[in-house]
């Protein structure tokens, strides 16, 4: 058998694939195997077809071979049909059982007597088919297409939904594989002994690449753009993918969630500059400090605050709405917030009696509006740090507690570590402390651990924002002072929640203009008698941003009491162009992220570039030494005859006609016994030569890189 090398890399190829296309289904789908069993018969039966694809000549032959080797290895030695049906039935059921939860699809199919309880048999049994296709494909006919093919099959159930994702590491191998055959195939038709070679050193680079790519680009930070939720969006109301399976709230929040800024990614947060751009104006009965709530964040994780996943929204307490069910000793208040540009977030006080027309809870994180209305009405209680509030007591309100305690305690396990570390030296873990005192001192600490300002540096690489601030920062604004109180209330086992929205001075009856130098970031705590309190960890000597300009409501006085105070802020940023941007980050920090995200993306774009020229050099490199020692090592006549070959195959890519002369000096070399002189080796070697220049002189410009570095005829 020749190539012996290029036959081993194919059979190592072909192994790795198939195993590699079947561990993706088992991780998309929690199929039970047992994994060795079915890598050693994949092993085994590609070693063999590969054998059968190499030695035997006559393809009817070879088909029977195949067909008498399968039956006696599959259906004689390992499992029965019954038994086949039965795991089939297991491996559907596997796959349809997420697939029903958002697709009018059954649950379940029985094809045997009973549903089986592993797919090993069943795996090995396809492992048989797709190794004899696989290989005799690569090895016999030199084709990709099929075994493409087939392994796209087998990774389109994986990617039907983003829940059923499969491993990362058995995709890359499963991609790599394909890509190295991909990249070999022209090398494996017409050069057979180096594309194996070829094949392996594809499959390494594409590794490589790959692992490069997910260490810049971690899957945790991935966000889609909005092309691509428009997209989804479109696809599931077109073909009704829900089905009327999603709940209320996953549906609310899936339509919004363009319309907000889902994550907020202190990587970025850096120093700010305020753009005093008004955002609305607010009427209120009373004077005082007034916040107006945006969006709430849920979960923390590599320094990445984001609102309740998919899979919150499916747990929430559904129809319980938490902006209208804490209750204050105050009488009513009013106040009416007129939005200066469209949005479909509303900026609600605290404690709302009812919620106005057209504006509905999205779970508990914001509330959407569904018209083109641009003012609100808000009755209200005022909120007062003394005040004494009363909850929600329902069936409702008592799921949401679970829902609280199982969502809002969240924090990742190297910065709780050293958060209780700090709460300990503090004191804030001592057992006979109340609720409240653990949260005061929470706040008195936060609030006093760094002077405030707006110049705060951005945090180095590599660090946990929290633990960064409280023992390395000089300084910090609202959203460090947020997220560190957050964080804290959580490490000491209290619920809480990073929100962002405005926070502005009121005086009574009079109209006030918030700008973006309003917007601000606060910590949420729960309280079992009292639902969600803001807490505000900012330090004190910080006012927020003064009006830009008022009008005084006619019958009214001015109320000329000066609020608690707390400082300006980032975000979100000023509206442009009729619609309002929820981010908790100016327009000049988000120029920043954007620039910093530009170099990136450059730079790995230049390392792939970098990476696919050296695997294309390297390739040329490789031919062009083959061919050459083939051409100047050996016997004139064996030199002779890889000679030919060689330009033989320049015929195909050209009109090029091979002379008698050198016919005749081939045939003596392949058929006789003659011996080839050096003058007769060099009438071959000089129509090789010379045919390459002739056909590259006549080629067009543009394909001649295409015939010197990936056919490397020269």
């Amino acid at each position: 058998m020749k190539n012996k090398t290029s036959f081993t890399i194919d059979i190592l190829l072909c192994v790795t694939l198939i195993s590699s296309l079947f561990y993706c289904l088992v991780t998309s789908f929690d199929i039970k195997t047992e994994w060795y069993i079915i890598v050693v018969p994949t092993a085994i039966f590609c070693t063999i077809y590969g054998l059968l694809a190499s030695l035997v000549k006559k393809s009817g032959v070879l088909f029977i071979s195949v067909a008498i080797t399968m039956i006696v290895f599959v259906f004689t030695l390992l499992f029965s049909l019954e038994s086949i049906l039965e795991q089939l039935s297991y491996v559907i059921t596997q796959v349809l059982k997420p697939l029903s939860q958002y697709l009018p699809v059954q649950n379940k199919i029985i094809l045997g007597d009973t549903l089986g309880t592993s797919a090993t048999g069943l795996f090995v049994f396809i492992s048989a088919i797709l190794s004899a296709v696989f290989t005799i494909s690569l090895i016999r006919y030199k084709r990709i297409l099929i075994p493409s093919l087939l392994s796209m099959v087998l990774l389109v159930p994986c990617f039907i939904l983003v829940n059923t994702l499969p491993s990362l590491v058995c995709l890359f191998i499963a991609i790599a594989s394909l890509i190295a055959l991909y990249i070999s195939k022209n090398t494996r038709k017409f050069r057979p002994s180096q594309g194996g070679v070829i094949a392996a050193i594809s499959f390494g680079i594409m590794l490589v690449v790959m692992t490069i790519l997910l260490a810049f680009n971690p899957i945790e930070k991935y966000e889609r753009f909005d092309w691509q939720e428009n997209l989804l969006q479109s696809i599931e109301n077109g073909f009704n993918i829900d089905d009327g399976r999603k709940t209320s709230t996953e549906k609310n929040l899936n339509e919004i969630k363009g319309s907000l800024e889902e994550k907020e990614n202190l990587n970025d947060i850096s120093p700010l500059t305020q753009t005093h751009t008004p955002v609305m104006t607010v009427t209120s009965a009373v004077g005082g400090n007034i916040y107006l709530k945006g969006t709430a964040y849920a979960d923390y994780r590599d320094n990445i605050w984001s609102i309740i996943s998919d899979n919150d929204a499916a747990r929430y307490p559904q129809d319980f709405v938490p902006f209208t069910a804490t209750i204050g000793n105050n009488a009513l208040t009013d106040t009416r917030v007129h939005m200066l540009n469209e949005s479909k977030i509303a900026y609600v006080p605290y404690f709302l009696e009812s919620l106005p027309d057209n504006l509905n809870s999205v779970a508990d994180v914001c509330v959407k509006n569904d018209t083109d209305k641009n003012e609100f009405y808000y009755s209200h209680y005022p909120f007062y740090a003394e005040n004494t509030y009363r909850y929600n007591n329902s069936t409702e309100a008592e799921n949401y507690k679970a829902f609280v305690y199982d969502t809002y305690l969240e924090i990742p396990r190297k910065t709780q570590i050293e958060l209780r570390r700090i709460a300990d030296q503090e004191g804030f873990l001592d057992s006979e402390l109340t609720v409240s005192e653990k949260i005061e001192m929470v706040k008195n600490y936060i609030s006093s651990s760094k002077p405030y300002s707006l110049k705060t540096p951005k945090m180095p690489s590599g660090k946990d924002f929290a633990a960064w601030f409280l023992n390395e920062s000089d300084t910090g604004y609202c959203v460090h002072f947020a997220t560190a109180g957050t964080l804290m209330l959580r490490a000491v086992g209290i619920p809480a929640r990073y929100v962002t929205g405005y926070y502005a001075t009121a005086y009574a009856n009079q109209t006030v203009t918030v700008t973006t130098d309003n917007a601000h970031a606060w910590v949420e705590y729960y309280s079992d008698t009292a639902g969600w309190i803001p807490l505000e960890c900012t330090p004190s000597s910080f006012q927020p941003a003064r009006y830009v300009g008022s009008q005084r409501a006619s019958g009214g006085s001015t109320d000329t009491t000066q609020p608690t105070t707390v400082e300006p802020t980032t975000a979100p940023t000023a509206p442009t162009n009729g619609t309002v941007s929820h981010s908790t980050k100016p327009k000049n920090d988000i120029k920043s992220s954007f620039e910093f995200n530009g170099f990136t993306i450059a730079m790995m774009s230049l390392g792939i570039v970098a990476l696919a020229l050296i695997a294309i050099f390297s390739r040329r490199i490789i031919i062009i030494k083959k061919r050459k020692q083939r051409f100047e090592t050996g016997r004139n006549n064996k030199r002779a005859i890889c000679i030919y070959k060689e330009l033989k195959n320049l015929t195909k890519i050209s009109h090029l006609l091979i002379t008698d002369e050198v016919k005749s000096v081939y045939e003596k070399a392949r058929f006789s016994n003659h011996t080839i002189s050096d003058d007769e080796l060099k009438i071959i070697e000089n129509a090789y030569y010379n045919s390459i220049e002739e056909i590259y002189n006549n080629l067009p410009r543009i394909k001649k890189p295409y015939y010197k570095f990936i056919k490397a005829i020269k």
